[in-house]
Protein backbone atom coordinates (compact mmCIF):
# COMPACT_ATOMS: atom_id res chain seq x y z
CA UNK A 1 0.00 0.00 0.00
CA UNK A 2 1.84 3.58 -0.98
CA UNK A 3 2.47 5.44 1.88
CA UNK A 4 -0.59 8.20 1.72
CA UNK A 5 -2.93 5.36 1.23
CA UNK A 6 -1.80 3.90 4.52
CA UNK A 7 -1.83 7.53 6.13
CA UNK A 8 -5.38 7.40 4.85
CA UNK A 9 -6.29 4.10 6.21
CA UNK A 10 -5.03 4.24 10.03
CA UNK A 11 -6.89 8.49 10.07
CA UNK A 12 -9.78 6.96 9.17
CA UNK A 13 -10.02 4.10 11.64
CA UNK A 14 -8.73 6.29 14.64
CA UNK A 15 -11.08 8.91 13.75
CA UNK A 16 -13.83 5.86 13.53
CA UNK A 17 -12.77 4.87 17.18
CA UNK A 18 -12.81 8.42 18.79
CA UNK A 19 -16.39 8.37 17.03
CA UNK A 20 -17.35 5.10 18.88
CA UNK A 21 -16.04 6.20 21.89
CA UNK A 22 -17.97 9.60 21.83
CA UNK A 23 -21.20 7.88 20.75
CA UNK A 24 -21.01 5.52 23.84
CA UNK A 25 -20.14 8.17 26.82
CA UNK A 26 -22.85 9.09 28.73
CA UNK A 27 -22.02 12.52 29.41
CA UNK A 28 -21.65 13.65 25.66
CA UNK A 29 -24.27 15.05 23.09
CA UNK A 30 -24.63 15.62 19.79
CA UNK A 31 -24.75 19.07 21.08
CA UNK A 32 -21.07 18.76 21.84
CA UNK A 33 -20.59 18.90 18.28
CA UNK A 34 -20.83 22.54 18.40
CA UNK A 35 -18.87 25.47 19.30
CA UNK A 36 -18.12 25.42 22.40
CA UNK A 37 -20.46 29.05 22.94
CA UNK A 38 -22.74 27.19 21.40
CA UNK A 39 -22.69 24.20 23.80
CA UNK A 40 -22.99 25.83 27.11
CA UNK A 41 -25.97 28.13 25.50
CA UNK A 42 -27.94 24.65 25.05
CA UNK A 43 -26.50 21.99 26.66
CA UNK A 44 -26.22 23.74 30.04
CA UNK A 45 -29.20 25.52 30.15
CA UNK A 46 -31.84 24.77 32.05
CA UNK A 47 -35.20 24.91 29.83
CA UNK A 48 -38.68 25.74 30.65
CA UNK A 49 -41.13 22.27 30.38
CA UNK A 50 -43.01 24.43 27.40
CA UNK A 51 -39.78 25.36 25.41
CA UNK A 52 -40.40 22.82 22.40
CA UNK A 53 -41.43 25.15 19.14
CA UNK A 54 -44.69 25.49 18.89
CA UNK A 55 -47.66 25.74 21.42
CA UNK A 56 -48.34 25.97 24.08
CA UNK A 57 -46.12 29.13 24.91
CA UNK A 58 -42.62 28.17 26.18
CA UNK A 59 -40.61 31.28 27.39
CA UNK A 60 -37.33 29.95 25.61
CA UNK A 61 -38.49 28.95 22.09
CA UNK A 62 -35.99 31.17 20.08
CA UNK A 63 -33.46 29.51 21.89
CA UNK A 64 -35.06 26.32 21.09
CA UNK A 65 -35.30 27.36 17.61
CA UNK A 66 -31.97 28.51 17.26
CA UNK A 67 -30.74 25.29 18.85
CA UNK A 68 -32.18 23.60 15.94
CA UNK A 69 -30.89 26.05 13.59
CA UNK A 70 -26.94 25.44 14.92
CA UNK A 71 -27.62 21.83 14.57
CA UNK A 72 -28.83 21.77 10.86
CA UNK A 73 -25.81 23.39 9.79
CA UNK A 74 -23.55 20.50 10.97
CA UNK A 75 -26.10 17.65 9.99
CA UNK A 76 -28.71 19.19 7.59
CA UNK A 77 -32.24 17.50 6.93
CA UNK A 78 -33.26 16.57 3.90
CA UNK A 79 -36.97 15.99 4.45
CA UNK A 80 -38.98 13.98 1.99
CA UNK A 81 -42.21 15.39 2.12
CA UNK A 82 -41.69 19.09 2.04
CA UNK A 83 -38.86 21.43 0.94
CA UNK A 84 -36.42 21.25 -1.62
CA UNK A 85 -35.62 18.22 -1.16
CA UNK A 86 -39.05 16.51 -0.87
CA UNK A 87 -39.93 13.44 -3.18
CA UNK A 88 -43.82 14.11 -2.45
CA UNK A 89 -45.54 16.96 -1.26
CA UNK A 90 -49.21 17.09 0.22
CA UNK A 91 -50.19 18.79 -3.34
CA UNK A 92 -49.19 15.51 -5.03
CA UNK A 93 -50.44 13.20 -2.35
CA UNK A 94 -53.39 11.39 -3.91
CA UNK A 95 -55.77 8.41 -3.76
CA UNK A 96 -53.59 6.27 -6.34
CA UNK A 97 -50.17 7.58 -4.96
CA UNK A 98 -51.59 6.60 -1.65
CA UNK A 99 -52.13 2.90 -2.56
CA UNK A 100 -48.87 3.11 -4.81
CA UNK A 101 -47.48 4.10 -0.81
CA UNK A 102 -48.71 0.80 0.82
CA UNK A 103 -47.68 -1.28 -1.83
CA UNK A 104 -44.34 -0.34 -1.72
CA UNK A 105 -44.10 -1.08 2.26
CA UNK A 106 -42.07 -3.95 4.34
CA UNK A 107 -42.51 -4.69 7.62
CA UNK A 108 -39.00 -4.37 10.02
CA UNK A 109 -37.74 -7.69 10.63
CA UNK A 110 -36.27 -8.97 13.96
CA UNK A 111 -33.04 -8.58 15.26
CA UNK A 112 -30.88 -11.31 14.37
CA UNK A 113 -31.12 -14.21 16.52
CA UNK A 114 -28.56 -13.81 19.96
CA UNK A 115 -28.36 -9.81 19.23
CA UNK A 116 -30.52 -9.70 22.56
CA UNK A 117 -32.76 -7.11 20.95
CA UNK A 118 -36.33 -7.32 19.68
CA UNK A 119 -37.76 -5.23 17.28
CA UNK A 120 -41.67 -4.74 17.76
CA UNK A 121 -43.63 -6.36 15.46
CA UNK A 122 -45.66 -4.54 12.81
CA UNK A 123 -43.49 -1.44 12.05
CA UNK A 124 -43.31 -1.13 8.11
CA UNK A 125 -40.95 1.46 5.76
CA UNK A 126 -41.20 1.72 2.03
CA UNK A 127 -38.94 -1.10 0.64
CA UNK A 128 -35.65 1.18 -0.53
CA UNK A 129 -35.35 2.52 2.88
CA UNK A 130 -35.44 -0.74 4.21
CA UNK A 131 -32.90 -2.23 2.56
CA UNK A 132 -30.88 1.11 3.67
CA UNK A 133 -31.88 0.56 7.48
CA UNK A 134 -30.71 -2.95 7.66
CA UNK A 135 -27.57 -2.53 6.61
CA UNK A 136 -27.37 0.77 8.74
CA UNK A 137 -28.72 -1.48 12.18
CA UNK A 138 -26.03 -3.82 11.04
CA UNK A 139 -23.41 -1.47 11.01
CA UNK A 140 -24.77 0.13 14.41
CA UNK A 141 -24.57 -2.98 16.50
CA UNK A 142 -21.55 -4.05 15.48
CA UNK A 143 -20.85 -0.35 17.60
CA UNK A 144 -22.93 -2.28 20.50
CA UNK A 145 -25.72 0.57 19.17
CA UNK A 146 -29.54 -1.05 19.06
CA UNK A 147 -31.36 0.80 16.82
CA UNK A 148 -35.07 -0.24 17.50
CA UNK A 149 -37.66 1.40 15.55
CA UNK A 150 -41.29 2.36 17.80
CA UNK A 151 -43.22 4.05 14.78
CA UNK A 152 -42.86 4.46 11.30
CA UNK A 153 -45.49 4.62 8.41
CA UNK A 154 -49.05 6.04 9.67
CA UNK A 155 -51.86 6.12 7.33
CA UNK A 156 -53.76 9.30 6.81
CA UNK A 157 -56.47 8.68 9.17
CA UNK A 158 -53.69 8.21 12.16
CA UNK A 159 -51.72 10.88 11.38
CA UNK A 160 -54.86 13.26 11.69
CA UNK A 161 -55.60 11.98 14.86
CA UNK A 162 -52.50 12.30 16.32
CA UNK A 163 -52.59 15.80 15.00
CA UNK A 164 -55.48 17.05 16.40
CA UNK A 165 -54.03 15.07 19.80
CA UNK A 166 -51.38 17.23 20.06
CA UNK A 167 -52.88 20.39 19.56
CA UNK A 168 -49.06 20.82 18.04
CA UNK A 169 -47.87 21.13 14.51
CA UNK A 170 -44.51 21.20 14.77
CA UNK A 171 -44.93 18.13 17.21
CA UNK A 172 -47.16 15.70 15.29
CA UNK A 173 -48.08 16.83 11.46
CA UNK A 174 -51.09 16.62 9.58
CA UNK A 175 -48.69 15.24 6.21
CA UNK A 176 -45.46 13.76 7.34
CA UNK A 177 -42.87 11.58 6.00
CA UNK A 178 -44.49 8.88 7.69
CA UNK A 179 -47.55 8.59 5.29
CA UNK A 180 -44.74 8.00 3.26
CA UNK A 181 -42.99 5.48 4.41
CA UNK A 182 -39.83 7.47 4.89
CA UNK A 183 -39.78 8.05 8.39
CA UNK A 184 -38.95 6.16 11.59
CA UNK A 185 -39.18 7.00 15.43
CA UNK A 186 -36.65 5.47 17.18
CA UNK A 187 -36.60 3.97 20.80
CA UNK A 188 -33.92 6.73 22.66
CA UNK A 189 -33.84 4.65 25.93
CA UNK A 190 -30.97 2.13 26.18
CA UNK A 191 -29.09 -0.54 27.63
CA UNK A 192 -25.72 -1.07 26.25
CA UNK A 193 -23.70 -3.18 28.59
CA UNK A 194 -23.86 -1.67 32.31
CA UNK A 195 -24.76 1.46 30.97
CA UNK A 196 -28.73 2.39 30.37
CA UNK A 197 -30.78 5.35 30.69
CA UNK A 198 -34.98 6.28 30.51
CA UNK A 199 -36.15 8.68 28.48
CA UNK A 200 -39.55 10.04 28.20
CA UNK A 201 -39.60 8.26 24.56
CA UNK A 202 -41.16 10.51 21.76
CA UNK A 203 -42.49 13.14 24.07
CA UNK A 204 -42.45 16.94 23.72
CA UNK A 205 -42.50 17.77 27.26
CA UNK A 206 -40.83 18.55 29.47
CA UNK A 207 -38.06 20.44 26.93
CA UNK A 208 -35.31 18.81 29.49
CA UNK A 209 -36.08 16.03 28.19
CA UNK A 210 -35.81 16.77 24.45
CA UNK A 211 -32.20 17.98 24.66
CA UNK A 212 -30.95 14.81 26.76
CA UNK A 213 -32.25 13.03 24.61
CA UNK A 214 -29.41 13.67 22.26
CA UNK A 215 -27.11 11.88 24.47
CA UNK A 216 -28.77 8.48 23.66
CA UNK A 217 -25.86 6.28 21.75
CA UNK A 218 -28.79 5.82 19.00
CA UNK A 219 -29.02 9.58 18.13
CA UNK A 220 -25.50 9.85 18.57
CA UNK A 221 -24.74 7.25 16.29
CA UNK A 222 -27.49 7.87 13.08
CA UNK A 223 -26.54 11.73 14.01
CA UNK A 224 -23.13 11.04 12.89
CA UNK A 225 -23.44 7.95 10.60
CA UNK A 226 -26.63 7.61 9.39
CA UNK A 227 -26.10 9.85 6.54
CA UNK A 228 -24.09 7.67 4.65
CA UNK A 229 -27.15 4.92 4.94
CA UNK A 230 -29.48 7.53 3.19
CA UNK A 231 -31.18 8.18 7.17
CA UNK A 232 -31.39 12.12 7.98
CA UNK A 233 -32.68 13.90 11.23
CA UNK A 234 -35.41 15.99 12.21
CA UNK A 235 -33.32 18.50 14.21
CA UNK A 236 -36.60 19.69 16.60
CA UNK A 237 -36.58 15.39 17.51
CA UNK A 238 -33.76 13.30 18.59
CA UNK A 239 -36.14 10.52 17.88
CA UNK A 240 -37.44 10.85 14.27
CA UNK A 241 -35.09 10.37 10.99
CA UNK A 242 -36.01 10.37 7.58
CA UNK A 243 -35.01 8.44 4.93
CA UNK A 244 -34.46 11.03 1.89
CA UNK A 245 -30.79 10.16 -0.12
CA UNK A 246 -29.90 12.50 -2.73
CA UNK A 247 -31.83 11.64 -6.57
CA UNK A 248 -34.55 9.15 -4.63
CA UNK A 249 -37.06 11.26 -5.83
CA UNK A 250 -37.12 8.80 -9.07
CA UNK A 251 -36.51 5.69 -7.32
CA UNK A 252 -39.33 6.24 -4.75
CA UNK A 253 -41.62 6.13 -7.74
CA UNK A 254 -39.86 3.76 -10.07
CA UNK A 255 -42.68 1.32 -9.26
CA UNK A 256 -45.87 3.09 -10.16
CA UNK A 257 -46.14 2.44 -13.82
CA UNK A 258 -45.84 -1.04 -13.35
CA UNK A 259 -48.51 -0.99 -10.48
Amino acid sequence: MPWDGLIDFFTAHINEFFETQFILRSDMSSLDLLPYYQVHRYKDFKWHQLDYIGGPKGPNERRARDMVNALDAIRPERRPHTGDTAVLTQKQYTYSIRQYIVSQLQPIPDFPSGSGYTQPKGEKVNQFALQDFLRMREAALQDGVPIIVRDSYRSPEVAAQNAVRAGNRNAVARFSAHMLGLAMDLNMSYKIGSESRKFSETSTKPMQNVVDMRESPVHKWLFLRGQQYGWYPFQQEPWHWEYNPPGFHQKFLSNLKAL
